[in-house]
């Protein structure tokens, strides 16, 4: 990855823009006979319950692709621009019933979409982002932990090229 501040910029946008459906929608029901309309705009005056709403999707997000099921769905997801469920399903090891939940899941936070009409699903660019994210964070802690126990033995342990 050349650039994971770009990434983080992506993932960011897609979980805002999460954040921004959740509460049209809330808006909405708040508008019906039930509520008062008054919702939506007291939600975005109060920084407090806008950054615990954030601070949710984001949780939730990273409660969901750390599970190593869902992170193998990503990782299908992000390697094919559509996947078919039966290709998912071969991948993940997970029948139909499991693996439609798994994705549901991902979908809900933002990290997948489906596609009804051809039975098969999508990486969303918040979900590329993140699985682009944790890939280089990984490479990064694998090369440092190496590094600092290289030291530790009194080698030097090479990057990989």
């Amino acid at each position: 990855m050349s650039d994971p501040t770009a990434e983080l910029e992506v993932f960011l946008a897609g979980l805002a823009g999460r954040v921004k459906d959740i509460a049209l929608v809330l808006h909405r029901l708040d508008r019906l006979e039930a509520g008062d309309g008054r919702w939506l705009g007291e939600f975005v005056a109060d920084q407090s319950v806008r950054f615990d709403a954030a601070q949710e999707v984001l949780l939730r997000a990273f409660g969901v692709v750390s599970d190593r099921i869902n992170w193998a769905i990503l990782q299908e997801l992000a390697a094919h621009e559509t996947c078919p469920l039966g290709r998912l399903a071969g991948a993940t090891g997970l029948g139909r019933f499991a693996l439609v939940e798994r994705l549901n899941d991902l979908v809900q936070v933002g990290l997948a979409s489906r596609l009804l009409d051809t039975d098969s699903a999508q990486v969303t660019p918040a979900g590329l982002a993140l699985y682009r994210l944790v890939s280089y964070c990984s490479q990064e802690v694998s090369a440092r932990a190496a590094d600092l126990l290289g030291r530790f033995l009194g080698q030097t342990v090479r990057p990989p090229s």
